[in-house]
């Protein structure tokens, strides 16, 4: 629909899914010293992905 599928994208859609599945499990064990890191790069695949989306990328 965009034409914007690359292999950046796809990458950054595998690695969303990662850190979001290891941000809950780091979550519910209650380890606050993984769960930012998780966080963070679930955060930077979706920032990639919307400046994808927006043509920036």
């Amino acid at each position: 629909m965009t034409e914007t599928q690359t292999t950046m994208t796809a990458a950054a859609a595998a690695f969303y899914f990662g850190a979001r599945f290891i941000h809950y499990g780091v979550y519910v064990t209650g380890i606050p010293w993984l769960r930012t890191p998780a966080f963070l790069t679930g955060f930077g695949c979706q920032m990639l992905l919307a400046l994808t989306i927006l043509g920036f990328v």
